[in-house]
């Protein structure tokens, strides 16, 4: 290349980037970070968590044991941790295949998990299970409300997965089921959902309409349909994940996960700080409440769970215009709407 071209080149190149640098908005930014640090790194700490409990399946189904069955529980809960974190981002490749609903299906409706897993159970009692046809089976047994069954239920034990007899099976299926989870989060880390890392206008009020779905499910599904309108009303087993008792974690995490998302929103768009402040309210109310959302419905506490849905309907009223005004798009409906 002779020097002329060259320096035209250079000239040319250095243009393109200036022109790109100042192209850049505060909504390119908040999109970038969100995705750059929650939606990315959340999703591959979810493929981490699953890879260790699809692990500790097949070690203890090798040699099952009280330490074994108490290692399945530790993991399981890091597995939900880690799924709460980045449960916001629904849309896009969460949305492909139902990844996300196979991999929690909730809230079930007539009890189709414990069905499912019933069915599941007995049709093939005798006979070895895989991954692949846990993931052409129903969507109830596909991902952690099954593996909590298995866990949780009322007096269960390492002694329902004892060796020779229908424990091998039980071994099998939620060691099956725990690798089919954990190809799902493999999935979902390699194409993280809430809009790509180019920050386009449809990607941008891709993730807007999340984040504001986000406040909507916390308050319209985890946490009203427990309380009901009086105590007589009240459905402590609507709560999410009530039988490993960590409805309100979820909730705790959920909010987390919302208050960073605001704090960058804040931070890189100039945006109202009170959405922070009432997302920290509303967690704080959860965290003060440890345990499992049912408990508290019928008794003492109820007052408390309806601060709590205050403060999360307030944070929910006000993201529905810092959030897509932070990334610059207009949203019409949540993803929750009509249910």
């Amino acid at each position: 290349m002779s020097p002329v071209l060259r320096s035209v080149f250079c000239a040319c190149a250095l243009a393109a980037a200036a022109g790109f640098a100042q192209a850049e908005t505060p909504a390119d930014r908040v999109h970038g970070r969100i995705m750059a640090e929650l939606v990315t790194p959340g999703f591959a700490a979810l493929a981490t968590a699953a890879a260790r409990h699809a692990h500790d399946w097949t070690a203890f189904c090798a040699a099952p044991g009280n330490a074994g069955f108490a290692d399945l529980k530790d993991s399981f809960a890091v597995v939900a941790d880690a799924w709460a974190v980045v449960e916001f981002a629904r849309s896009g490749p969460a949305a492909e295949a139902f990844r996300a609903d196979r991999f929690n299906f909730w809230p079930e409706r007539n009890n189709a998990v414990e069905r499912a897993l019933l069915a599941l159970l007995t049709a093939a009692s005798d006979a070895d299970i895989t991954p692949a046809e846990i993931g052409s089976a129903s969507a109830a047994v596909q991902g952690l409300p099954a593996l909590e069954r298995f866990l949780f239920d009322a007096g269960a034990s390492d002694q329902d997965f004892a060796p020779g007899g229908p424990g091998d099976f039980r071994c099998k299926a939620a060691s099956a089921i725990a690798a089919n989870a954990l190809a799902i989060a493999l999935e979902l880390a390699a194409e993280p959902p809430g809009g790509r890392q180019d920050p386009t206008e449809a990607a941008r009020a891709m993730l807007a309409t999340d984040i504001v779905t986000a406040f909507a499910t916390l308050q319209d599904r985890k946490i009203r349909p427990v309380l009901g309108k009086s105590r007589a009303d009240s459905r402590p087993r609507q709560a999410e994940a009530w039988r490993s008792g960590r409805s309100l974690r979820n909730i705790e995490l959920n909010l987390a996960t919302l208050l960073a998302i605001a704090a960058i929103a804040a931070d890189e768009a100039s945006g109202n700080p009170g959405l922070a402040r009432s997302i920290a309210t509303a967690r704080q109310a959860a965290t003060a409440l440890k345990g499992d959302l049912g408990a508290f419905v019928t008794g003492g506490e109820r007052g408390a769970v309806i601060l709590l849905l205050d403060a999360v309907f307030a944070a929910g009223q006000l993201a529905k215009t810092e959030i897509p005004a932070a990334l610059g798009v207009t949203i019409g409906f949540s993803s929750a709407d009509g249910d």
